[in-house]
């Protein structure tokens, strides 16, 4: 009596236990699934994103030397009114006449001038000002209205089309003034590969990360295009070996 009153005991147990193992190798399975369907989500998320920083003392200076002028300008209109107007109109019609049509020509300059002036100051930032934005899709640019007026993707960069050339580099300007730029290939609208540009700097409005914010750009490469070669200088110019590391705890 006491082997059939264990026997249902020991086939209850290790049904328990079957469904136990079963129940355990499904939760790891769903948890691995899960892990490589969600892992390039997590790494988005982990990307830092970074906005281009105005180099405000600057542009404070430069807008006040600019004001300054506008004022000097002002002034000048200002007494060379008063010169003409002083001698009255038919006096200097009649005997300074050259030197008449001269101020007249001078004060019509001046004030042109100083009218364009207040007009690029009092427009300059909505005309000029640029946001840019590098995250997890690649660098976005954006106008004071927050429009989007230019964007790169690094799911849109491609391998390099010159044997020569790595798929990712820099290069350096002289003209019209010193700059830096980053070489990039993307495919224009016939399908073909083209060569394009990168270029975060505004002439306008001095942004004082720009180098920070190429680095942060090769970085995304790096992490989520890690099949496209970065050129060894560039690497060097970006120091994108210390961030190497960074960049695959990331991706884990």
């Amino acid at each position: 009596m006491s082997l059939e009153k264990t026997f249902p005991v020991n086939r209850k147990m290790q049904v328990f236990i079957f469904n136990h193992h079963i129940s355990c190798a499904f939760k790891l399975w769903t948890y691995f699934v899960a892990c490589i369907l969600f892992q390039p989500f997590c790494m988005k998320e982990k990307f830092k994103v970074m906005e281009s920083k105005i180099n405000r003392p600057l542009m404070y200076l430069a807008g006040s030397l600019i004001w300054l002028v506008i004022i000097s300008v002002a002034v000048v209109i200002f007494f060379i009114f008063r010169e003409i107007s002083g001698s009255g109109f038919m006096n200097n019609m009649e005997y300074r006449a050259l030197h008449f049509f001269i101020l007249i020509f001078a004060e019509a300059c001046l004030v042109l001038c100083c009218l364009f002036l207040i007009y690029l100051m009092v427009n300059f930032k909505k005309k000029y000002f640029r946001r840019i934005i590098v995250d997890e899709k690649g660098v976005s640019v954006y106008n004071i209205r927050n429009e989007m007026i230019h964007q790169t993707l690094y799911a849109d960069l491609h391998h390099s089309n010159d044997v020569y050339l790595p798929d990712i580099s820099h290069r350096i300007h002289s003209q019209p003034s010193f700059r830096i730029t980053l070489r990039i290939f993307k495919k224009d609208k016939t399908g073909q590969i083209k060569e394009e540009s990168i270029d975060l700097d505004n002439n306008s409005f001095s942004i004082k990360n720009k180098f920070e914010l190429y680095r942060h750009f090769l970085n995304g490469i790096q992490t989520f295009r890690p099949e496209l070669k970065i050129g060894q200088r560039t690497a060097e110019q970006y120091n994108l070996e210390s961030h190497l590391t960074e960049n695959k705890k990331i991706s884990e």
